[in-house]
């Protein structure tokens, strides 16, 4: 994606720096040679490894984007699993912190997980970028139909909060994928700064209209070219992304891939699944088992 330049100022590196909030990493991967000489990865600090379990093994390694970044993928594969879920996990977070709660979903769902850090995210390289993100997902998805071994039509797209964009981005361009899964997503990015629901979905003088050459991951758009069911889910009390987000993001699916909409009541951005876990699995199993 070609930067913008207006009097001086680089459009797409202000991008970046106002929508990536990369942590500090959470942990570490070192290679290893195993004795058949091909390089594996540990994680260095054990208190972020998942416990061992009988029935999902844990697969490490890194892929090379096209724009030449290396980016750590955790690939969880459940030995019964028939539905492969990639997972692109929200802003401010790497995937040392979710991997824990990642195997118990694939333990619980009869699922394999595929998570991935962006650029400049946990162990991977480079600089976050809306650009890098688009190929981040896109060599994780090479890497999948690959040597990963799972072909688009076992494969559901997840995008959390900020992760909706990568993720739409790539059901809009692969459109055997089984499925789609949105939670808290987001209608662009600067229309998180609008929580009027009014000016966000189209006010003149709201920011999506005076700074549209910074706006990012125009979700409003792709999300009408899904061909694929999509699952929406998104907390009643976020106070990052405005639920009206979900709601316009439901409304403007076609209606042949819609399904009913999940709202966490009482949740958060980060705690739809926690405020209520019973509810929560159900919905998303009846989604899977709908595909």
């Amino acid at each position: 994606m070609q930067n913008i330049q207006t009097n001086g100022c680089d459009i797409r590196g202000l991008q970046s720096k106002f929508a990536f909030h990369p942590p500090q990493a959470s942990y570490a991967l070192k290679r290893a040679t195993s004795r058949e000489g091909e390089n594996t990865l540990e994680v260095v600090d054990e208190e972020l490894r998942p416990a061992p379990s009988p029935l999902v093994t844990l697969r490490m390694r890194y892929v090379r984007t096209s724009r030449s970044q290396e980016i750590a993928v955790f690939h969880f594969i459940h030995e019964a699993a028939e539905l492969t879920l990639l997972w692109s996990h929200g802003n401010a977070m790497d995937c040392g912190e979710i991997l824990v709660s990642l195997q118990d979903l694939s333990l619980r769902l009869g699922v394999s997980v595929v998570v991935y850090d962006y650029a400049g995210y946990g162990a991977s390289s480079g600089r976050p970028s809306e650009a890098s993100t688009y190929a981040d997902i896109e060599a994780v998805h090479g890497y999948l139909n690959g040597d990963g071994g799972v072909p688009d039509e076992k494969l559901v797209v997840v995008g959390q909060s900020v992760g909706s964009g990568p993720s739409l981005w790539l059901v809009e361009r692969h459109r055997g994928v089984r499925g789609l899964w949105l939670q808290s997503g987001l209608l662009s990015g600067l229309r998180v700064l609008a929580p009027d629901p009014i000016c966000s979905l189209g006010g003149f003088c709201g920011p999506p209209c005076a700074f549209g050459l910074c706006d990012i991951f125009p979700n409003l758009r792709r999300v009408r070219r899904v061909h694929c069911p999509v699952l929406i889910m998104h907390g009643t009390h976020d106070d990052v992304i405005h639920p009206s987000h979900s709601a316009e993001l439901h409304r403007l699916c076609p209606a042949r891939y819609r399904t009913d909409p999940y709202y966490a009541q009482g949740a958060g951005h980060n705690d739809v699944a926690e405020c209520n876990v019973g509810a929560y699995f159900a919905r998303i199993e009846s989604f899977l088992r709908s595909l």
